[in-house]
């Protein structure tokens, strides 16, 4: 008998990475998403809370992956 032990994932940095390096590269690329995909406000809540230390980390980092598939697949939010 094997006795297997479950995969165990590990989990990134985001919170330093976008704090840090990151920060304005993220910061960019949330405020040049169309208004109609994000909001400018609420990206503004969003930094503005991670930056105050809530635990943000995660919806930016979607949010900006979200962006730059958009981007890398010329999706057209008009049609």
């Amino acid at each position: 008998d094997l006795d297997l032990e479950r995969k165990q994932g590990f989990s990134l940095p985001l919170g330093a990475w976008l704090r840090g390096d990151w920060n304005e590269y993220v910061s960019d690329v949330l405020h040049g998403a169309p208004a109609e995909l994000l909001a400018p406000g609420v990206v503004n809540a969003l930094l503005a809370g991670h930056r105050r230390g809530l635990s943000n980390t995660h919806r930016i980092f979607s949010l900006t992956m979200l962006e730059l598939w958009r981007r890398e697949y010329s999706v057209d939010l008009s049609a």
